[in-house]
């Protein structure tokens, strides 16, 4: 599951803007204009950027080049003040597996375990867990991967995001039967997941307004990635049961999908925002 969001960021689009009286005497600015002036090249200006957008000034001292992202790029240092760039690799910090550095810090289960990843916003905790303790989790990059944690050949891998998380379900063989997924919610203070008119399951508010895209869930064999025309897909039903104040996201992947011959594994079922 992605929290906010796991679209990814598309090629930022430069845009130039023209420079403002008030730019001018900006003592920053007008230096980078100078040494971009002497350089050739634009410079960077990180009075000007944020989180999701970085800004240059070009080398003909009247206008800047900025990059937009819909996702951050970069975070700014609370010590030092500079802008670092977003990292989302997962390393060993104070004996936990932590996201290395991302907006929402994210930690993920180890072995025996019975959280998968978590993560602290503004408004408190969201996370989500397993049923059962979690086998030895391998890491490469940005993934996380928990071996046979659904089923046998069924691994669950979690992806660290700038600002969230990815969970997947990935099949390796082709299982025997239908197999269902249960994970546990940790919700932030003051939500609860309802339902939109189509039937997804949607993160809402003590007032019933959205406070995330609904959830989707499709199930894409091996072949998507390199031939989409040629692989397949399945739509996956996903419900949220809550007893208490307990919250599990349950879902099964379509039995004939997985049973389908023409199917190539592995098949990776992913929950998507949309």
């Amino acid at each position: 599951m992605s929290t906010p969001t796991i679209a990814q960021s598309p090629t930022p689009s430069p845009t130039s803007t023209p420079k403002s009286t008030a730019a001018i005497t900006e003592p920053t600015l007008k230096a980078a204009w100078e040494e971009a002036a002497k350089s050739g090249k634009p410079v960077e200006v990180p009075s000007r950027s944020t989180e999701t957008m970085k800004v240059w000034a070009n080398p003909d001292g009247k206008n800047m080049r900025a990059e937009l992202h819909t996702r951050p790029v970069q975070l700014k240092n609370s010590a030092s003040g500079a802008w670092e760039p977003i990292d989302t690799r997962i390393v060993t910090r104070d004996g936990k597996l932590q996201a290395a550095r991302v907006k929402s810090p994210l930690t993920f289960g180890g072995r025996g375990a019975n959280h998968l990843v978590s993560t602290t916003g503004n408004h408190g905790e969201i996370g989500l867990g397993v049923t059962r303790a979690l086998p030895e989790p391998k890491v490469s990059g940005n993934a996380v991967t928990y071996p046979d944690a659904v089923a046998p050949g069924a691994d669950l891998v979690v992806l660290a995001q700038a600002d969230g998380f990815t969970s997947q379900v990935v099949f390796q063989q082709r299982p025997t039967g239908a197999v269902t997924v249960r994970l546990p919610l940790t919700l932030p203070e003051g939500t609860t997941f309802g339902k939109t008119p189509q039937g997804l399951p949607q993160l809402k508010d003590a007032k019933g307004g959205a406070k995330a895209a609904p959830i989707v869930l499709t199930a894409t064999d091996a072949k998507v990635e390199a031939a989409p025309e040629q692989g397949r897909t399945s739509s996956i039903k996903a419900q949220v049961e809550t007893t208490g104040k307990t919250s599990e996201l349950v879902f099964s992947p379509d039995e004939k999908f997985l049973a389908d011959p023409a199917v190539t594994y592995p098949v990776t079922g992913a929950c998507q925002t949309g």
